[in-house]
């Protein structure tokens, strides 16, 4: 069965940017159509993608599949929105890589190992609206104690304090990535309200 998402509708170019993708980085991530996350595997050191939907997560893995498959290139991996964001030379970088991106059926809200990950890629799964508020809101304490310096957290959605989702006190706004990310996704022609998180020193 197809997915919904085959596709992002989101800039990569805003995620990536918005995330200050390091070398280092061992990034959570929602996973989607996994565009997101292949697009923070071409710079990071690992990414983990989980997604709730075995449809996506089955999408996503015949993707990884192709990327470690010789001969399967750009035309078989990249969907119709993203081919302009994927160049020959990103598929390249991110085939070498393919051994390091982890995609698996869970709840991301659910995920315990959280010290072994930097940065964590949400997309808009706090404002989706299958997830309990409680179990969003528990995630994100953990995130706060639990996560690597520098403890960032990327949301495609700003979360609403009157939809209940509090966000700890040891998380700051960081407003340099979140500029960045808007204006990358102004640029793409996106609708997002993206806002970045970092954790206090």
């Amino acid at each position: 069965m197809m997915p919904d998402y085959v596709s992002t509708n989101e800039s990569l170019e805003a995620i990536v940017k918005g995330m200050d993708i390091q070398q280092a980085d061992k990034i959570l991530a929602v996973c989607g159509s996994g565009d997101q996350a292949f697009a923070l595997l071409e710079t990071a050191a690992y990414v983990r993608a989980v997604d709730k939907d075995l449809d996506q997560v089955e999408y996503a893995q015949e993707r990884k599949k192709l990327l470690e498959t010789p001969g399967k290139f750009r035309k078989e991996i990249v969907g119709d929105i993203s081919w302009k964001y994927f160049t020959i030379r990103r598929i390249r970088a991110i085939k070498k890589k393919a051994r390091h991106i982890e995609i698996a059926t869970a709840d991301i809200f659910k995920e315990i190992e959280l010290n072994i990950f930097n940065k964590v890629y949400l997309s808009n799964a706090t404002t989706y609206g299958i997830t309990g508020i409680r179990t969003i809101n528990l995630f994100l304490s953990r995130a706060a104690q639990k996560l690597r310096s520098p403890g960032l957290i990327y949301m495609s959605n700003a979360p609403t304090y009157d939809g209940g989702v509090i966000i700890p006190k040891r998380f700051v706004f960081d407003e340099k990535l979140t500029e960045i990310a808007r204006q990358k996704e102004e640029n793409d022609l996106s609708k997002w309200d993206t806002v970045v998180y970092r954790r206090a020193a």
